[in-house]
């Protein structure tokens, strides 16, 4: 199924709603497996199984939105569904940045708007905590 979903040339037409949104508790852990295999070093207080989502969804999806459903739960554990809880998968991908024979680059400061220094302001302490980011300076 995976594999003709992805390919083919998905379109999803302007107006179509794939999912929806339901407030749910503040430490809830959401689990598109089956009961037998979870995440694994994520817990919460309460556990949504599989079961109760599909039950919080609406009944009838669309060939696309089906899909969409089978998708996330065969690749559903890639997402970090316990970014809230302090929980990141920063580890996940490998990076390194090789800057060796490489000058550094000088570049005068620039401003930016009011509105753009509240978002950094709000966010890079956020990624401090839940250790996305780490403290650095640099010469």
């Amino acid at each position: 199924m995976g594999s003709k979903f992805l390919s083919s040339n998905p379109v999803i037409p302007k107006g179509v709603n794939i999912t929806c949104l339901t407030n749910i508790e503040k430490d809830a852990t959401c689990s598109l497996r089956n009961n037998g295999g979870g995440f694994q070093g994520h817990r919460a207080r309460t556990r949504i199984t599989r079961e109760k989502l599909k039950g919080l969804l609406d009944a009838e999806l669309t060939s696309i939105e089906n899909q969409l459903s089978n998708l996330l739960l065969e690749f559903g554990d890639i997402f970090d569904f316990n970014v809230n809880l302090g929980k990141s998968k920063k580890n996940a991908v490998k990076h390194k940045i090789d800057t060796v024979g490489s000058f550094p680059i000088k570049q005068r400061p620039y401003h930016i708007s009011a509105t753009e220094r509240r978002v950094i302001e709000n966010e890079v302490p956020w990624m401090l905590k839940v250790d996305v980011i780490q403290p650095s300076e640099s010469p």
